[in-house]
């Protein structure tokens, strides 16, 4: 697993989350979608996942989060910190 958010920060940033986001690879998804990663491939190559993993893994996310798309997801993920 790629670790891109600091052990500290993410102690942090998971206090602040609650139980909305819950998963260390679900904040590393909604961080790559909000440093500029829009490509569901892209993003799965870099976790050496297949699209369709990460297909489902966006999607309950956007589930949990109430929304339907990667803009809001990006608008999500800077304005807590994750992107």
């Amino acid at each position: 697993m790629i670790k891109i958010i600091i052990a500290d920060d993410q102690v942090l940033l998971r206090k602040s989350l609650g139980q909305i986001i819950s998963t260390d690879k679900e904040i590393d998804v909604v961080h790559m979608v909000g440093t500029g990663k829009e490509a569901i491939k892209e993003i799965g190559k870099i976790f050496n996942y297949t699209e369709g993993t990460i297909k489902n893994k966006v999607s309950r996310i956007y589930e949990k989060l109430g929304i339907s798309d990667r803009l809001r997801l990006a608008v999500y993920a800077v304005e807590n910190g994750i992107g």
